[in-house]
């Protein structure tokens, strides 16, 4: 994968282009517990957001250790068919796009009908209608990402959003057998897939791929035609976490002792920091931090997407959903997640439809 960027600019734009990079860099604010909406950020150039992926990355570190111990065995595996076979029909096995779509993807049971994953796991890629525009003379909240300055000066290969997904996707439950490695027991299920009415996401051409330049509200549910039986349920925290929270972090991506899809693995690692979008879209940022043997922590590779980010001292509270992998100003890599509290009302909502016979 390479860093998107952008297409070269004269000398005449170079202004415009300090502005912009002042403006959207100014993303991570700091915060205690809070249990209603952030409070305006503050500048900080942390992030690259010419740097925008679907948690696809594996260089050496990433993933982390194998479930075996089934603490995290809510957490599922997420396949969509129908998605599969439209996109690969639209761009092929070897367009640049669609080696960077997710194949596989992970969720979160939240109820016993219901799981949790990303929208652009289960929501299909089409090509654009259009291409951005102008900048819109607007007010601008400083510390808030916007689309239209995200998207300026990009060319955009294909777009996502709720308008166009999965009727329905696959959902696999796995638990590791004790003392037999690699053997599992488990369940399949299906369900009818419902995304949020705002997820929205462009790639743009970045070098001989695509990238994600855009990426919001990206959350969807599944609901399941039947319960799943004798494993327990995420309770999704309804407040921030502080800054510096310890978490767990949950997926089906490759891990250090077992570099394959569907090995459920989790990473430790704290929050960073938050950014915010401006349709109030907020996401955990969390860095790979150094460790005392002098590497750097794990951070979401391929297979993640979906996955849960939870509370380290409440393993059992779903803090967000893992959406896409960042580069910070370091060159570290970063894993955002979608906040659970940041749609609340959203989530509530389709909680109380599973309920419904």
């Amino acid at each position: 994968m390479h860093p998107l960027r952008s297409k070269p600019l004269g000398d005449n734009s170079k202004p415009r282009l300090s502005r912009r990079f002042l403006t959207v860099l100014a993303l991570l604010f700091t915060t205690g517990c809070l249990s209603g909406p952030p409070p305006e950020s503050s500048p900080s150039p942390l992030l690259d957001l010419n740097y925008m992926e679907l948690s696809r990355f594996t260089p050496t570190g990433a993933g982390g250790p194998r479930d075996s111990e089934n603490r995290h065995r809510s957490m599922v595996r997420v396949l969509s068919k129908e998605k599969f076979a439209k996109e690969k029909e639209r761009f092929g096995d070897r367009d640049r796009l669609y080696s960077v779509l997710p194949l596989e993807c992970s969720g979160v049971l939240i109820a016993p009908r219901l799981i949790l994953t990303a929208g652009h796991c289960v929501c299909i890629a089409r090509a654009p209608d259009t291409q951005p525009g102008r900048l819109r003379q607007r007010k601008r909240e400083p510390g808030l990402l916007y689309k239209d300055e995200l998207l300026q000066d990009r060319v955009i290969e294909a777009v996502m959003s709720h308008s166009e997904c999965a009727s329905k996707a696959q959902v696999e439950t796995l638990i590791y057998q004790a003392g037999a490695e690699g053997s599992f027991s488990g369940s399949t299920y299906s369900g009818s897939v419902v995304p949020h009415p705002g997820f929205e996401l462009y790639f743009a051409t970045a070098k001989d791929t695509a990238a994600a330049a855009w990426i919001d509200n990206d959350l969807a549910v599944i609901f399941l035609d039947k319960p799943v039986e004798n494993l327990p349920i995420y309770e999704l925290q309804w407040s921030y976490p502080a800054k510096g929270h310890e978490v767990v972090m949950v997926g089906y991506g490759p891990g250090d002792t077992h570099p394959l899809y569907g090995q459920r693995h989790t990473v430790e690692n704290k929050i960073t920091g938050f950014t915010r979008s401006e349709s109030d879209d907020v996401r955990l940022v969390i860095d790979a931090q150094p460790t005392q043997e002098g590497g750097l922590t794990a951070h979401a590779t391929p297979g993640d997407s979906g996955g849960g980010c939870v509370s380290k001292a409440s393993p059992t509270k779903l803090l967000g959903i893992s959406s896409i992998t960042m580069r910070t100003n370091k060159g570290r890599m970063a894993s955002v997640f979608t906040s659970v509290n940041a749609h609340r009302v959203w989530l509530q909502r389709q909680l109380d439809a599973q309920k419904s016979p």
